[in-house]
């Protein structure tokens, strides 16, 4: 089972034609993967040719995606398989609790991420994330009016996960960002200055009525002022307004929620 984990065998990892982006199968997916990757664990220990086995399904699928990339393909089921194959990667992500295991993982990727040899690898996945964030925060803003029921799924979730990326990328510490001024690199610039265009992107009341976007904003907005206060200090002054009153609002919040847990209990 561990080395035979394709849509031949679990057909629920397969795309078919009548696959939706929104379909709960892909959610299981994630599941999948870290309840099969806890049993690669048990006897793993540092065996890289036992990890690079387990990892070969996966490392298919790449080539695969590679190929339709290259080719005319169905939009939709490029999205679902490049969905489920990074369901896929954080399932196992999730799944490696010691260094020697994931540093496994971060191998097997770092060759897909042309690493170059004399290269800091945590510089180098920053260079990317920074990518990735500032495109998003780029066609985020390209976006029309959205309904009230689409503007989670269509906008919002996404900017969420924008904010983990990029808190786990400022917290990791694996990454002197004085290099990036040194050598005239912009990619630590680009990545703030994107997160301020998602965030004044948000209107206050979207900001503390989803859960999970709230979290990954407080998270962030505590890294920047810990260890980033020269950005912060810098800001426009509506932007230090909107910060501001993010903080008011989400402590008024804070409170009203306390009070109602305390009229609950008594």
């Amino acid at each position: 089972m561990l080395r035979n984990h394709t849509c031949e065998h679990f057909p629920f990892l397969g795309i078919s034609e009548h696959f939706h982006l929104g379909d709960a199968v892909l959610r299981c997916r994630t599941t999948f993967y870290t309840a099969l990757t806890r049993l690669l664990l048990i006897d793993l220990g540092e065996d890289e040719d036992e990890f690079e086995l387990f990892m070969m399904p996966l490392t298919t699928t790449f080539e695969n995606l590679t190929q339709l990339f290259n080719s005319n393909f169905k939009q939709d089921k490029a999205k679902c398989m490049l969905i489920g194959l990074s369901r896929d990667l954080r399932g196992i992500a999730f799944a490696l609790n010691t260094k020697a295991s994931y540093t496994m993982l971060f191998n097997w990727l770092s060759q897909r991420l042309n690493f170059e040899v004399s290269s800091p690898n945590g510089i180098l996945l920053f260079r990317e994330a920074s990518k990735m964030i500032s495109t998003y925060g780029n066609q985020i803003q390209t976006l029309g009016n959205i309904s009230k029921d689409q503007v989670y799924p269509l906008k919002l979730k996404g900017i969420s996960i924008c904010f983990c990326a990029l808190k786990a990328a400022l917290c990791g510490n694996y990454v002197s960002f004085g290099v990036f001024q040194l050598y005239g690199d912009s990619h630590f610039d680009n990545a703030l200055q994107a997160f301020l265009k998602m965030l004044l992107s948000v209107c206050h009341n979207d900001l503390l009525s989803f859960r999970k976007l709230s979290l990954s904003y407080y998270s962030l907005l505590e890294c920047l002022t810990q260890d980033h206060m020269k950005f912060v200090s810098n800001l426009e002054p509506h932007v230090v307004i909107y910060v501001l009153t993010s903080l008011s609002e989400g402590l008024n919040a804070l409170g009203e929620l306390h009070l109602r847990m305390f009229v609950h209990e008594y």
